[in-house]
């Protein structure tokens, strides 16, 4: 792990096993050097791409306006990115 790399330590396990657990509204995903966040809609991509994923896995569609509830997912999400992500 890079010595930057933010880090909840919120456990998965007990959601594996059929219990409640505390999940989270949103998903982290890295490969590499891309990475993203993700809820039940929205997708952000390392690179700032926003993606309305909410026909997924069927379709995903780039979000180039940036206004309304597109906005307040990107803020959401880049908050995720930014504290799991820090410079």
């Amino acid at each position: 792990m890079p010595p930057n790399a933010g880090i909840d330590g919120r456990s998965f396990a007990p959601r594996l096993s059929g219990e409640q657990g505390a999940p989270r509204e949103w998903i982290h995903t890295q490969l590499r050097t891309q990475y993203f966040a993700r809820d039940k809609k929205w997708k952000l991509r390392e690179n700032g791409e926003l993606y309305d994923i909410s026909q997924s896995p069927f379709e995903e569609k780039l979000v180039k306006a940036q206004d309304g509830e597109a906005a307040v997912a990107r803020k959401r999400l880049q908050a995720v990115l930014d504290q799991l992500h820090k410079p």
